[in-house]
C-alpha cells in the first residue's frame, strides 16, 4: 500500500491532472499461491482509492471470483500459463473491466 500510494503521490505532484486507474490482479494458481493473500492486496487498493481524488479502480479479481464460484469456471480458464499470466480470454475480461471503469 505504502509502495502505491508514493507512485500516486509522485505522479500527483508532477503531474496534478493526471487520473489513476488501479487494477486488481486475478488470483493466482490455488495449488500454488494463496488466493487470500490476493483478495487481501485487492482490498488494499480499494482502501488507496477512498484516500485520494482522481484515482479509480478495476477489478477484474472481483470478475473472476464471480465466474469461478458463481458459474463453475476453472482457474485455468482465465491463465496462460498455469500460474498467474491471463490468457486471451482473461485479457478480454481484463480490457472490458477497464473500458467500463474509464466510462464510468
Amino acid at each position: 500500500k505504502n509502495n502505491i500510494n508514493g507512485r500516486i503521490k509522485y505522479v500527483k505532484e508532477n503531474l496534478p491532472d493526471c487520473e489513476v486507474l488501479l487494477v486488481t490482479s486475478y488470483i493466482g494458481n490455488p495449488w500454488v499461491f494463496d488466493k487470500e493473500l490476493y483478495m487481501e492486496q485487492a482490498s488494499k487498493l480499494y482502501e488507496i482509492v477512498d484516500e485520494w481524488d482522481g484515482v479509480g479502480i478495476c477489478d477484474p479479481q472481483s470478475i473472476q471470483l464471480a465466474l469461478m464460484e458463481e458459474k463453475g469456471k476453472e482457474f485455468i480458464s482465465f491463465m496462460g500459463d498455469n500460474l498467474v499470466h491471463p490468457n486471451d480470454y482473461g485479457m478480454r475480461i481484463m480490457a472490458q473491466c477497464v473500458i467500463a471503469a474509464l466510462t464510468e
